[in-house]
């Protein structure tokens, strides 16, 4: 019994080499998620300092007549620095409320046409306990987008009625340190935004750029992209950067609750799949192929 698994196991694992999709990724992505500590001793300061850096490098991927987190994913290069993700492919966003016409017009200049709408459907007949903000509405764009849209809610009305009361006790503790990983309807948003990614990216061509975004473009999308990006290969420390560059974009600071949040995710990852690649595997359903292809797709040789 023993030897079919070990055998099973290796036919795997050849398999998936054996696709000739940057296959050396996978030994880098498959190891068990470490606590992060990157950020432990930085003083607010340090962190300031740490994130306009990171900014300045990322000038020319960030979009802000968009929105003012609307930036471009790609040039972030992988641990091994081998490979890099292409640019003008998938972008990050907040959402397209208040788009302004020169915002339209960059938006199909970059040839945006397709977009993955985080947030949940509010209307009439749905009872929630908290009033959206107006940027909580769903598929409210400027006339002159030529986007397709797909609506992947992270959160789920009916769930969060359920949950209110812990939620409004524990607040971002609770996402982090449970919606993100564990619920049936984030789980499932995430699964589906990666798999259209790898439909959108297989004709990029026909099909034009993807963007994801929920309100801010800070935590529902921050998850996701810190998703893609372990995908991807990128290190930490660049998951950590991207993700705080929200903060950067629209307060300049603070950081600290930003990297709680982060850390929280993680653990809470670590805790109940073990490490991040399991989460990827089993919690979003994702097999070797989907990573494999996602990979072949996005990234391009330095």
């Amino acid at each position: 019994m023993r030897k079919h698994r070990i055998i099973k196991a290796l036919a795997v694992i050849i398999s998936v080499l054996g696709l000739g999709l940057i296959g050396s990724n996978v030994n880098q992505i498959s190891h068990v998620t470490p606590t992060i500590t990157a950020y432990a001793k930085d003083t607010e300061a340090g962190l300031t300092n740490r994130i306009a850096n990171f900014a300045a490098q990322r000038q020319q991927y960030y979009y802000p007549q968009i929105t003012y987190n609307t930036r471009d994913l790609g040039g972030l290069r992988t641990k091994n620095g081998k490979y890099e993700i292409k640019p003008h492919m998938l972008y990050r966003s907040a959402n397209l409320h208040y788009i302004t016409p020169d915002g339209v017009n960059e938006v199909n200049h970059l040839r945006i046409h397709n977009d993955i709408d985080l947030r949940q459907m509010y209307g009439p007949n749905v009872s929630i306990h908290t009033k959206p903000q107006p940027g909580e509405f769903h598929l409210m764009p400027s006339k002159g987008l030529h986007i397709h849209y797909y609506q992947y809610a992270v959160e789920d009305s009916k769930e969060e009625a359920e949950t209110w009361p812990i939620r409004k006790r524990l607040g971002e503790t609770y996402r982090f340190g449970y919606w993100h990983t564990k619920s049936p309807t984030a789980r499932k948003a995430y699964h589906d935004s990666i798999m259209e990614m790898i439909r959108n990216g297989r004709n990029p061509r026909r099909n034009g750029a993807l963007m994801f975004n929920c309100t801010q473009g800070r935590d529902r999308t921050g998850v996701l992209a810190a998703i893609t990006e372990y995908i991807l290969g990128m290190s930490k420390a660049t998951i950590y950067n991207d993700f705080l560059l929200t903060n950067y974009y629209k307060y300049q600071s603070p950081y600290m609750d930003q990297i709680s949040r982060i850390n929280r995710f993680y653990d809470t990852v670590d805790k109940n799949y073990g490490n991040m690649w399991n989460y990827v595997r089993y919690g979003l359903n994702l097999s070797y192929n989907d990573i494999n292809t996602l990979r072949h797709e996005y990234l391009k040789r330095i």
